[in-house]
């Protein structure tokens, strides 16, 4: 798909966070969240769907090495709410 673009942001916790489907507890922070998106055919407007949405965390292998890991964008949208919620 040469049409899919990918949009990078950074997302920030203040709290110790985990996400169901990314295996541990990360520290609070800034991370860093890269989405890919595709153009939806057949639409006068402009218009894009979610292909995939990946967090960075440190590896299980080492803190110092970062990888890209597949998250749901519902459990990513959750956990931080959840740290949202911890702050009051």
């Amino acid at each position: 798909m040469d049409d899919v673009r990918s949009t990078s942001t950074t997302i920030h916790f203040s709290h110790p966070f985990t996400i169901r489907t990314i295996e541990g507890t990360h520290p609070a922070g800034d991370y860093t969240v890269v989405t890919e998106d595709a153009p939806i055919e057949g639409v006068t407007l402009s218009a894009y769907r979610r292909l995939a949405t990946f967090v960075e965390v440190p590896s299980m292998i080492s803190r110092s090495i970062r990888e890209l890991v597949p998250v749901a964008q519902a459990d990513l949208d959750d956990a931080l709410l959840r740290d949202r919620h911890e702050r009051r």
